[in-house]
């Protein structure tokens, strides 16, 4: 495989200026270098501070949101960067030299781990949950008060062949995330931040539409539908700038994403149980009793590093003489080196059949010793299923349901005056998207910002209308969306 070309600098369009001009004004960096400015500057990136990572709402200023989460996995993955600049192995097979995997390889990286939840609604993945059976019950059961022709269109939304209906019935945040990084940015065109297709195919973890397989031995790339119909046009600028492999239909992922989802992972199983020691649901007796029973249960023997990862876990539970602190700092150190190792050991013997597709795994769940899957068990029994967080996951579910409810009502409305309404309540920039899409569908030479007063939503699709709300609704943070729900349903005036 050619890694200049998963490197690729190719942009949706062409840059304004150019790596060369930019030097003249005392800027090194590259290409890919400068995607990072672009979203760390985005609107996208700073709601990511008010976005739950576990705890929806939470006053706790200790536990992580989606933005120390999302700082956390861009270390990881900039560790990665510094093992693999050293592996000759790595080095040999990729054709890679030191620089360019210090410089272009850990742009992309440090890019795709800084962004790869930036298009998740409010109230983690529980957000994902309530929208997909939001749209499911709409689309099987249109409200009767709709014309009979907007609900014969949700109702085709909803049947097994349309694939535009899955943005909806199988909404995934990373599909949101492309859609967010590439269009909801919006400057006059649909091309958002206009990354390099180096950083954009590193940031997809599912490469590709209408799939949605995990069962045993399906290729990772397809468990979930993972691109919005509507970045088609993405997709393929990514795949032939980068040289992704299609086989039987399928497209191959970026070898970067492997990383990216690794330092994800890590970062996530580490720092989830970390909250939960800190908000007591979880004790490290507990933790060490649940990883011995997980290895009872699948009749693993660990091997060494296994082995010795667990002893530490059960000595720090059994010391009394380190404070909490201390204790929680030497157990995310012990679990990350051991995950750390395992994810670089795999990604480098495996590199080939990465590239090919022949690969299947995630990287840290490929371990004969099941840690991944013990820290995953323990995540889920003390933490994701404690009462604290499904109260206010429940309380999420209401929100998103109420704010789809009072703006379904406005959009769909006859009454001329309340869809303009909710037009001026919506983000401009998120309406200005679906409104510059529409015209482009239809054929309009106007632009999105000069049709946008006069415009009226009934023109819009259905489809259209659910979009906007879809991409309103995910773009907002946790506090935000409450105090937006309450103004809505009357319980707050300011």
């Amino acid at each position: 495989m050619n890694w200049n070309k998963y490197l690729s600098t190719e942009r949706m369009r062409d840059s304004s200026i150019t790596s060369e001009q930019r030097k003249e004004h005392n800027d090194y960096r590259t290409d890919i270098e400068s995607d990072f400015g672009r979203v760390i500057f985005s609107s996208a990136c700073r709601r990511l501070h008010d976005k739950t990572q576990v705890f929806p709402l939470t006053t706790d200023d200790n536990i992580h949101s989606r933005l120390t989460h999302s700082m956390e996995v861009m270390n990881i993955g900039q560790s990665f960067v510094f093992t693999l600049s050293e592996s000759e192995e790595f080095k040999r097979h990729t054709g890679l030299d030191e620089v360019t995997i210090l410089r272009d390889f850990a742009a992309a990286l440090k890019v795709a781990c800084l962004v790869h939840d930036i298009g998740n609604p409010p109230f983690g993945h529980f957000g994902e949950d309530s929208l997909q059976s939001y749209f499911q019950e709409l689309f099987k059961a249109p409200p009767s008060w709709m014309s009979k022709e907007c609900q014969e269109e949700l109702m085709n939304l909803g049947k097994e062949d349309s694939v535009v209906g899955l943005d909806y019935t199988q909404f995934d945040g990373n599909a949101e995330g492309l859609r967010v990084l590439t269009k909801l940015q919006f400057i006059e065109t649909l091309d958002g931040l206009n990354l390099t297709c180096a950083s954009l195919g590193s940031f997809m973890k599912y490469p590709n539409i209408a799939f949605k397989n995990n069962s045993d031995g399906s290729y990772i790339g397809i468990h979930k539908h993972g691109v919005l119909n509507t970045e088609r046009d993405v997709l393929d600028k990514v795949i032939n700038a980068c040289s992704l492999p299609v086989i039987n239909d399928v497209i191959i992922r970026h070898p970067l994403s492997f990383l990216m989802e690794a330092a994800d992972s890590i970062c996530y199983l580490t720092m989830d149980i970390e909250d939960g020691l800190k908000k007591q649901l979880l004790t490290l007796d507990k933790m060490a009793k649940c990883i011995e029973h997980f290895r009872k249960e699948k009749g693993i023997v660990f091997d060494e590093k296994a082995a010795n990862l667990y002893n530490d876990i059960s000595e720090l539970a059994n010391d009394n003489d380190i404070n909490d602190r201390k204790r929680i700092i030497s157990l995310r150190t012990c679990i990350m080196g051991y995950l750390i190792d395992l994810a670089l050991t795999n990604f480098i013997s495996n590199i080939a059949r990465i590239e090919t597709g022949e690969y299947k795994n995630e990287l840290i769940e490929d371990d004969s010793n099941g840690i991944a899957k013990a820290l995953g068990k323990v995540c889920k029994q003390f933490i994701l299923n404690s009462r604290d967080v499904i109260s206010l996951e429940i309380t999420g579910k209401s929100v998103i349901y109420g704010i789809l409810d009072a703006y379904i009502n406005m959009f769909f409305s006859d009454d001329k005056n309340l869809r303009n309404r909710a037009k001026r309540l919506i983000s401009k920039t998120i309406f200005l998207t679906t409104l510059q899409e529409h015209l482009e569908r239809t054929g309009s030479k106007d632009m999105a910002d000069n049709a946008y007063d006069k415009f009226d939503v009934k023109d819009f699709s259905a489809e259209e209308k659910l979009r906007i709300l879809r991409d309103y609704v995910l773009c907002m943070t946790d506090k935000f969306a409450l105090n937006h729900y309450r103004k809505l349903s009357g319980q707050q005036i300011y």
